[in-house]
């Protein structure tokens, strides 16, 4: 059943996380949409990023105190949970339980008890790691799991519909993470060529998660369901590399560095930083993602919900070169 337009003017979303970089491009789509919106914050940011309007309202809870977001939760017919700690944070399990486990059941609470219908959750693809391994998995993926589970212990006592989302590394201007990282160090000429990767991965556009968080709210259904976001797209860590030089305007050095070399300096960056007390940071881990395939399939989205991507990391990389500096 779609949402009507003028039904949309009279619904308002609670989104969490939406002065993030993926909490900016959902808000952003739903103000498109015609919702009106009700930014849960964890603190009044320095320089809001979007204008005041009639549409848009701003209120200050914290997502493990039930009774301010019992508050924030009144009167709204949806929520939109895209806060949290993420990986790229580098947070250690006892912060990823609390704000990311135990933040996101403390909200589902405060939902049911204001008769909130429909839940959407972003969650990451990270958390199928933690299902096939949750002994290799990181804090993170764990957390995001533990999330989803809360979710379904909700719905399966019939007090909520939900949607689970599960991007797989997303991409636009401002990201953060590893490529961005790349991108950096190759635009200071600090970067060695990689040795040859054809390691494949999957990307997504925050714009798309955010076109997929209203495709879930256009089709509103009984139950959980769980959808994988990717663009559809299959991307190697040398063609990523090579479009980075070539988007800058450098030429693709002609040496290579060994396998082995980035193994070495990975292994002696993840000692570093434990020695230093750091948490996350370039590591092992960091090399086995170079070398490991990270492919996923949005199909099931594509045939439930109609989606289909608008845009590739390629076409977006001026863009995303431009707003990292």
């Amino acid at each position: 059943m779609m949402i009507a337009e003028t039904d949309r003017n009279n619904r308002t979303v609670l989104l969490t996380g939406g002065t993030g970089f993926l909490g900016r491009a959902i808000c952003q789509q739903l103000l498109d949409t015609g919702y009106r919106i009700r930014l849960l914050i964890h603190r009044t940011p320095a320089r809001p990023w979007q204008e005041a309007n009639e549409q848009t309202e701003s209120i200050t809870a914290n997502l493990q105190d039930l009774a301010a977001l019992q508050q924030a939760v009144a009167g709204v017919d949806i929520i939109v949970h895209a806060a949290g700690l993420a990986h790229v944070h580098n947070g250690d399990a006892g912060a990823m339980e609390r704000i990311n486990v135990q933040g996101t059941d403390t909200l589902l609470q405060a939902a049911i008890g204001q008769g909130v219908k429909q839940f959407i959750y972003i969650s990451s693809s990270l958390a199928a790691e933690a299902e096939s391994g949750p002994q290799q998995a990181t804090a993170y993926a764990r957390s995001k799991l533990a999330a989803e589970g809360k979710i379904r212990e909700a719905v399966a006592q019939k007090e909520i519909a939900a949607v689970i989302l599960r991007p797989v590394n997303i991409y636009g201007p401002g990201m953060a993470g590893n490529i961005a990282a790349m991108i950096r160090l190759i635009g200071r000429g600090m970067l060695l060529r990689l040795p040859r990767l054809d390691t494949r991965l999957s990307l997504v556009a925050a714009e798309d998660v955010a076109r997929a968080v209203c495709l879930a709210l256009e089709k509103p259904e009984p139950g959980v369901r769980r959808y994988l976001l990717t663009d559809e797209q299959e991307y190697s860590i040398s063609a990523i590399e090579a479009a980075i030089y070539q988007a800058l305007g450098r030429n693709l050095p002609a040496l290579a560095m060994p396998r082995v070399l980035l193994y070495g300096a990975a292994a002696t960056a993840g000692l570093l930083n434990r020695l230093r007390g750091k948490k996350g940071g370039i590591s092992l881990r960091t090399y086995h993602n170079l070398v490991t395939d990270n492919l996923h399939s949005a199909q099931q989205i594509r045939e439930e919900l109609g989606f289909f991507p608008s845009t590739t990391f390629y076409q977006q990389l001026p863009d995303i070169i431009d707003s990292l500096g």
